[in-house]
């Protein structure tokens, strides 16, 4: 839908990476002891974001590059 919305056929990582936040926002429920430490649910998507390989080949985009240097 997202890509769609934006004038596309097919579905970019971009897009997902987009949505992903807002999807699982709503759809996940931290553990106590996640919360006890600080964490929020964005903070776990991040995580899980972190550990799914992008697929090979792919190149992130300049505003990617930019915020993962802005996490860091």
């Amino acid at each position: 839908m997202y890509a769609w919305l934006k004038g596309r056929a097919q579905v970019q990582i971009e897009d997902i990476q987009e949505m992903v936040h807002d999807v699982f926002r709503h759809r996940m429920i931290i553990s106590e002891h996640a919360i006890l430490n600080g964490r929020t649910i964005d903070d776990v998507v991040d995580i899980i974001l972190e550990q799914v390989p992008l697929p090979k080949g792919y190149e992130p985009s300049e505003r990617e590059k930019m915020i993962n240097r802005a996490r860091n």
